[in-house]
């Protein structure tokens, strides 16, 4: 698995997640939410992220095996003549 391809998105979205999280955490003190229900969030944003890392690098690692075979086209596509 090619690191370089990873990092970016990686960081990318967890950026992503913390922002929706800020929001998120702002928004409750506001209305007056419990710190437990904050933390459930928090919680649930995390277990998101790391789904999402997952993806993220089966998507990576399946591209880079891609490439290795020789296979540009990608899978349901035809190959350029």
């Amino acid at each position: 698995m090619s690191w370089d391809r990873l990092w970016r998105p990686l960081v990318l979205t967890g950026a992503v997640y913390f922002a929706i999280f800020a929001v998120v955490a702002v928004t409750f003190r506001q209305v007056g939410v419990s710190d437990q229900t904050l933390s459930i969030v928090g919680g649930v944003m995390a277990y998101a992220f790391l789904v999402s890392a997952v993806v993220l690098g089966v998507r990576v690692w399946r591209q880079g095996r891609r490439e290795e075979s020789g296979d540009d086209a990608g899978p349901g596509r035809r190959p350029a003549r």
